[in-house]
């Protein structure tokens, strides 16, 4: 969604999925951009809604020059806004990231991207830095170059983000597939950990992890409705420190006691 559109957010999810419901206080979450998309459906077709464009735990700074700098593409159905080719990059790349590099598809779609025109380098260089995202962006830049045999112009990052980086997103985990895909989750929570700086909206982000906001567990139909969510926390984190505890607990029938 646009910046100014997300005033009425409630009322655009309203019209594109009726009846989806929306916890209190999501709202405010998703103008705050902690909560940065949603997925709903528009009749069998589903739609992810974006309220961040980059959608990497982190606010796009940038977030007025994402919507601007927007195109018009002709199509068969009518004209539609689309992202500058620059920044589409940018967001493929970081979506590599979050998926783990599982299969070639998207890598195809950087180089037809890289193909269709020639991109503003300077214009794409100056965004990812004031995003601070050089190493999750152009360390993916560098795979999909290697991968698919691309000269790229893309600068060397070095440091310990990109040491992590390495070992986290690296040459062992490229083209795994499913697999690869199914241990993603666990791995793209680190991914805003990668940006230089930005202390405090990484805390922000730390912290939905660790201690989601209530409605955002009321979405995810982890939390009912007027249950306790002190509760829900305590117990969430006592079967991640016991594991075999909490297995056992969930295998008692209902009524049976140990």
């Amino acid at each position: 969604l646009a910046p100014d559109a997300l005033a009425d957010v409630l009322g655009i999810v309203e019209a594109i999925d009726p009846g989806r419901p929306c916890p209190a206080g999501i709202d405010g979450l998703i103008r705050r951009r902690v909560l940065q998309h949603m997925d709903l459906h528009l009749g069998t077709v589903q739609v992810d809604l974006h309220f961040d464009p980059l959608k990497v735990g982190l606010p796009t700074r940038q977030l007025d020059e994402v919507w601007y700098s927007t195109q018009v593409l002709d199509t068969a159905q009518g004209t539609v806004r689309v992202l500058r080719p620059e920044i589409e990059l940018v967001l493929l790349l970081l979506h590599l990231n979050k998926d783990r590099f599982p299969f070639l598809g998207p890598f195809l779609d950087i180089r037809r991207i890289l193909e269709r025109a020639p991109l503003d380098w300077d214009y794409l260089h100056g965004f990812v830095a004031a995003e601070v995202l050089e190493v999750p962006v152009w360390k993916s830049f560098a795979a999909v170059a290697e991968v698919l045999g691309i000269e790229h112009e893309a600068p060397r990052v070095a440091g310990l983000r990109a040491w992590t980086w390495d070992r986290l997103w690296g040459r062992h985990a490229r083209l795994g597939g499913d697999e690869a895909r199914a241990r993603a989750p666990s791995v793209s929570r680190l991914l805003a950990l990668h940006a230089s700086g930005r202390i405090g909206d990484k805390a922000r982000e730390v912290r939905r992890q660790l201690l989601p906001h209530r409605p955002l567990l009321e979405l995810a139909g982890r939390l009912e409705p007027g249950r306790s969510y002190a509760g829900h926390v305590a117990r969430t984190y006592v079967e991640h420190l016991t594991p075999g505890r909490a297995r056992r607990s969930r295998a008692v029938p209902e009524g049976a006691s140990l």
